[in-house]
C-alpha cells in the first residue's frame, strides 16, 4: 500500500502537480509510520489520512483499483511509466523527457544525442548514461520479475478468493524463478460453473484448449492464464504444471487406480477441501518418487535436507539509512526489524568512495556509532551492529578506514563492471584477502533484464573466500537475486554459507526477504547454510574463527 501510494505521487509529479504528489508522498509516509497493515476501521485515526486518501486505501484493502489509479493511467502513457524504470530517472527527468516527446525507454534510446542535450538540465554526461540506461532497458530479455509478477498472482487470488474461489499458482512462478514470461494460476472447476464476473472484471476470455478450459488475458500488463481443473484432477495438475516439461503441455490423463485428493478441513473460503501440499504429496506417493520442493523441480539434485524457511529467520544484515542513500533514518529501520521480530539487524551505509550515495567517511563512521550506541538501549532483544557496505576498487582496495573496527562489512563492486574475466577476479581476491570482508555483496552485480553479471573465475574466488571465511550474499532486491541459484549452489559446495540480505534501503525494503528466501531455496539451501538463521552468538563465533586477522564483533 505504501508502494502504491508513491507510485501515485510519482504519477502527479509527471503531471506536474506537485500539490497532489506531495500529499500523496505524505500519506505513504505517515502510513509508513503507522507500522502495520491497517483495517478498515484504522482509516480514520491514521495521521495524515484525510476522506479522500482513506478511500484510496480502502479500495487498496478490497483488492479494487482506486479511482487515482485508473485517472493516472488514463493520462500516463505506459512508456512513460517505463521511464520511471530507468536507473537515474526520477519524476523530474521523466517528466522533462515526456514534455520534449521522449514517451518510452525505446524513443528515449533512439533519440540523437544532440536532441537529449536541447533538453533543460541534461547534461552530456547524464545524456549518455540515460541513452545507455535505455539502450539495456529495451534489449532486455524478455521477461517479468517474480518481485512483480508475485504480488500481481496475489492480488488475484485474493479478488477470486471473495468470490469463493481459490486459485493456486505454477508453473514458473510456483518455482519462484526470477525472471517470467507471465502467471500461470490453476483453479478447481465445480458442477455449478465459473463465475462469470470474475472473466468481465479482469477482462479475460474464456476457451477450450488443449490444456482444457482456461481464462486468458493479462493483470497488470503481465499475461495470465488460469487453467481449471476437476477436483479429482487437482493434484495431478499441480505436479505436471509445476514441472517445467509439463508446464506447456495438456494434462495427462488420470493414471488408473490415482487416489483422490486427501480432505482437509473444509471452510467458506475453500469449498473443495484441497491443500496443494498435501495433494501434491500424494502425486509423489503414488507415482513411488520422493517428494521434491516446487523450487528444486528443475535440479533436484540440489536437495540435501529441509530447504530454509522464513520460519528461521533472525536477522538481517545489509541495510542503509538516511546517513547515505537510504529513505528511512536509523531509528526507522531499527523499529522495522524490531516489529519483524528480529534479533539483529546490520546498518551498512556505504563507504566513502561512492560518493553518488553519499557514502561515509572515517568522521561520520564514527559519529554513526555513537548514535547507534545511543539508540542501542531503547531497543531490548534487537542489537543493532554497526558496519558498511565498502567499494572494492577497481585495483581491489578495500574502502574501509584502516584503524576502524566494525562489527560486520559487505564489500560490494559498484563500478567499473566490464574488465575483463582476470580482472574482475584479481579485483574481488584481493579484496577478500584484506581479512576485513564479513560477506561479498551482490557478487557478480548482475540486475535482471538491465545489466548482465560480470564474469570472473568463481571457482578461484569461492577457494578464497573459504580460506579466509567470507559468506557469499543472495541480494534478496528482486531486480537482482544476486548471487543466481546456480552459482549460489556451487558456493554451498564448496562449503561457503549464504547471507540472504535485502540491501534495504528504507523499512519497506525489510519485506523483501522472502525473494532471496525463494533465491536460496532454489540453490537447495538448508537453514543452517544460511547466516540469517544462525544466532548472534553463532555469528560471533563464527567471525572470531575464520582468520586471526579478522576484527571481532
Amino acid at each position: 500500500m505504501v508502494r502504491a501510494l508513491r507510485t501515485y505521487a510519482d504519477g502527479f509529479a509527471l503531471l506536474g502537480d506537485e500539490g497532489r504528489a506531495m500529499g500523496y508522498r505524505r500519506a505513504a509516509a505517515s502510513l509508513e509510520r503507522w507500522g502495520r497493515l491497517p483495517g478498515a476501521e484504522d482509516l480514520g485515526e491514521i495521521p495524515g489520512i484525510g476522506p479522500t486518501l482513506a478511500q484510496v486505501l480502502f479500495h487498496l484493502l478490497e483488492g479494487r483499483e482506486p479511482a487515482v489509479e485508473g485517472e493516472l493511467r488514463q493520462k500516463i502513457p505506459p512508456g512513460v511509466w517505463e521511464l520511471l524504470e530507468l536507473p537515474g530517472v526520477g519524476p523530474g527527468t521523466a517528466r522533462t523527457l515526456w514534455t520534449h516527446g521522449i514517451e518510452s525507454p525505446r524513443q528515449l534510446a533512439e533519440a540523437p544525442l544532440e536532441k537529449l542535450l536541447t533538453f533543460p538540465g541534461l547534461g552530456e554526461k547524464k545524456a549518455r548514461a540515460l541513452k545507455e540506461a535505455a539502450l539495456a532497458y529495451v534489449e532486455r530479455p524478455p521477461g517479468f520479475l517474480l518481485g512483480r509478477a508475485w504480488p500481481a498472482a496475489e492480488a488475484i487470488k485474493g479478488l477470486f478468493q471473495k468470490k469463493g474461489i481459490l486459485l493456486w499458482e505454477a508453473g514458473a512462478l510456483r518455482r519462484r524463478e526470477p525472471l517470467l514470461e507471465g502467471m500461470l494460476l490453476v483453479g478447481v472447476r465445480g458442477e455449478e460453473g465459473l463465475p462469470q464476473e470474475g472473466l468481465a472484471e479482469l477482462s479475460l476470455r474464456e476457451e477450450e484448449s488443449p490444456f482444457g478450459l482456461r481464462w486468458k488475458g493479462a493483470f497488470r500488463e503481465i499475461p495470465l492464464e488460469v487453467r481449471w481443473v476437476r477436483r479429482e484432477s487437482f493434484g495431478w495438475a499441480l505436479y505436471h504444471w509445476t514441472d517445467p516439461e509439463g508446464e506447456g503441455k495438456p494434462l495427462p490423463p488420470l493414471p488408473e487406480g490415482f487416489p483422490p485428493p486427501p480432505r482437509v478441513l473444509l471452510s467458506e473460503e475453500d469449498p473443495f477441501g484441497l491443500a496443494p501440499l498435501p495433494a501434491e504429496e500424494a502425486v509423489f506417493a503414488f507415482l513411488k518418487k520422493p517428494w521434491i520442493p516446487p523450487e528444486l523441480r528443475p535440479f533436484p539434485e540440489r536437495l540435501r535436507g529441509s530447504l530454509v524457511t522464513l520460519s528461521s529467520w533472525q536477522g538481517e544484515l545489509h541495510a542503509h539509512t538516511t546517513e547515505s542513500d537510504g529513505t528511512d533514518s536509523l531509528e526507522a529501520m531499527a523499529m522495522g526489524a524490531k516489529e519483524r521480530g528480529y534479533r539483529y539487524l546490520a546498518i551498512t551505509d556505504h563507504s566513502a568512495h561512492l560518493k553518488v550515495a553519499r557514502g561515509l567517511d572515517e568522521t561520520r563512521l564514527l559519529r554513526q556509532r555513537e548514535a547507534i550506541g545511543e539508540l542501542q538501549g531503547t531497543l531490548g532483544d534487537l542489537v543493532l551492529l554497526h558496519g558498511t557496505e565498502a567499494d572494492i576498487l577497481p585495483d581491489g582496495t578495500l574502502d574501509v578506514p584502516p584503524s576502524l573496527s566494525l562489527d560486520w562489512v559487505v564489500a560490494s563492486i559498484h563500478s567499473q563492471f566490464h574488465l575483463p574475466p582476470s580482472e574482475n577476479t584479481a579485483r574481488i581476491l584481493r579484496a577478500l584477502s584484506t581479512g576485513k570482508v564479513d560477506v561479498l555483496g551482490h557478487p557478480t552485480g548482475r540486475l535482471l533484464g538491465r545489466r548482465p553479471s560480470y564474469e570472473a573465475d568463481w571457482e578461484k574466488i569461492f577457494q578464497k573466500a573459504r580460506e579466509m571465511g567470507v559468506a557469499m550474499e543472495i541480494n534478496a532486491n528482486p531486480m537482482r537475486l544476486d548471487l543466481p541459484a546456480s552459482l549460489a549452489f556451487r558456493a554451498l559446495q564448496e562449503g561457503l554459507p549464504l547471507a540472504v540480505n535485502t540491501d534495504a534501503h528504507s523499512v519497506e525494503d525489510l519485506d523483501l526477504r522472502i525473494f532471496g528466501v525463494w533465491q536460496a531455496r532454489r540453490a537447495g539451501a538448508r537453514p543452517e547454510d544460511v547466516v540469517n538463521t544462525w544466532s548472534l552468538e553463532a555469528i560471533r563465533e563464527w567471525r572470531g574463527q575464520r582468520c586471526p586477522r579478522r576484527n571481532k564483533a
